[in-house]
């Protein structure tokens, strides 16, 4: 089979704005598209209300082939580019990946934060929200994709396990 013409998940960059009118328009062309959103909770003084979040904003995830990946950015309004390698190949998110991306952002009950900066033990990492929140700690073991035990503490060896969604690591920067 031509390798033009096999079913790959692509990475698509939107215009500000436009992600779901996008993703209307590739379902009515008959094209799969994934756009992540998330059911979460916010908080007003007043009230408290259930609403949709990009998890990803101006991105959309596309099952398209290699062929017809050009033609939709012809036809597709909003839809500005593919994200591509330095090399100027696009991304092409495996299957199998995709799908737990997808399961993760189903069962995720809490807000879910995307990096780019990859995770490994003896990175100091913020706690971005739960009953830990603010609390800078450093990773000592990774367990897959889902959960990392992490230190807390200067002085001991005081262990917990937090899901990586809620991690940022942190930046050394140098004056």
């Amino acid at each position: 089979m031509d390798r033009n013409n096999e079913l790959h998940w692509f990475v698509g960059l939107v215009k500000s704005c436009q992600e779901r009118k996008v993703a209307e328009v590739l379902t009515s062309m008959g094209v799969e598209s994934y756009l992540p959103i998330q059911r979460v909770k916010r908080v007003w003084s007043d009230r408290v209300k259930l609403v949709d979040k990009l998890v990803l904003p101006r991105y959309i995830f596309i099952h398209t082939t290699e062929n017809n990946r050009v033609p939709l950015l012809q036809g597709v309004y909003g839809l500005a580019s593919f994200i591509a390698r330095g090399t100027g190949h696009p991304i092409v998110v495996p299957d199998v990946q995709m799908g737990r991306f997808m399961q993760m952002v189903a069962a995720s009950m809490g807000n879910l934060y995307f990096s780019t900066v990859p995770l490994a033990p003896g990175d100091e990492v913020t706690i971005l929200e739960g009953t830990l929140a603010g609390l800078t700690c450093e990773i000592v073991k990774l367990q897959g994709s889902k959960w990392a035990v992490v230190r807390l503490g200067a002085f001991g060896n005081i262990m917990t396990t937090v899901d990586v969604n809620v991690v940022r690591r942190m930046v050394n920067t140098v004056n």
